[in-house]
């Protein structure tokens, strides 16, 4: 297992009412906590990652959290690109860490440049030889949000609306949107979209007309579907082709 891109190692410590703002990217994304409690989203899963615990989610995966312990919490963020797709199992897990993993995660925290990947490179190994968490919380609020979530993605070439998601999931609109309020930090149509697009960005890369992606997914023209692309990716989807992808990530990246 290698580490082909190292983007940065942070070391975050956040206030108790710290809440990161939910987004996707390309880069794959990890957590080691250090102190403290989480309650992470990822996709359509909700974990509550506490001192001591390790969460990894593949790129392209919705992702948001807040501190839920009244002390803040300390942790590491990691970004990086894997050349394996076996870690983790799936789209996210969370693993806990016993006294050598913790020693190993302090030297990663102290490290940089070549040791800093090797040092991470062993870690990973050594998680991805047991089987980490991938169960979602089944309390409350979690299980509409994983119902509905699951929902979208199996009717991204459809337009449901926020009423029809409600009945599906057998709640009335104000829980709904709660679920979607706590744990993605999104409205339910506003996440409907991010998904729609993130699917939009990879079937525009393998050369698919603006028609085509606005079809597949189930928007109501291609001109809505140009407007909602340019105002979520800041570019046109017809300058989002194959040949201008590189162009545009350097572009956003010039920008942060």
């Amino acid at each position: 297992m290698k580490i082909i891109n190292y983007y940065r190692l942070r070391h975050l410590v956040q206030d108790s009412d710290f809440r990161f703002e939910g987004h996707r990217h390309g880069k794959s994304e990890a957590n080691i906590l250090l102190e403290g409690k989480i309650e992470l989203t990822c996709g359509d899963n909700v974990y509550n990652v506490e001192s001591g615990q390790f969460a990894i989610w593949r790129s392209g995966v919705f992702h948001t959290s807040r501190v839920i312990s009244p002390s803040g919490a300390r942790l590491l963020s990691l970004e990086f690109d894997l050349d394996s797709d076996t870690f983790p199992s799936g789209d996210s897990a969370v693993y806990t860490l016993n006294e050598d993993d913790l020693s190993l995660a302090r030297l990663i925290m102290t490290s940089d440049g070549e040791a800093l990947t090797r040092l991470t490179e062993a870690f990973f190994i050594r998680l991805s030889e047991r089987e980490g968490n991938t169960e979602s919380s089944s309390v409350g609020l979690s299980e509409v949000y994983k119902s509905a979530v699951n929902f979208m993605a199996e009717n991204l070439s459809r337009d449901i609306n926020v009423p029809e998601l409600a009945k599906h999931c057998g709640v009335c609109l104000t829980t709904l949107k709660k679920a979607f309020s706590e744990y993605a930090d999104k409205g339910v149509r506003a996440y409907y979209i991010d998904m729609k697009l993130h699917y939009a960005k990879q079937m525009l890369a393998s050369g698919r007309s603006v028609s085509e992606v606005s079809d597949s997914l189930g928007f109501s023209s291609p001109a809505y579907f140009s407007q909602c692309f340019k105002q979520k990716v800041g570019v046109p989807p017809q300058k989002y082709k194959k040949g201008d992808v590189k162009k545009v990530q350097t572009a956003k990246n010039k920008k942060a």
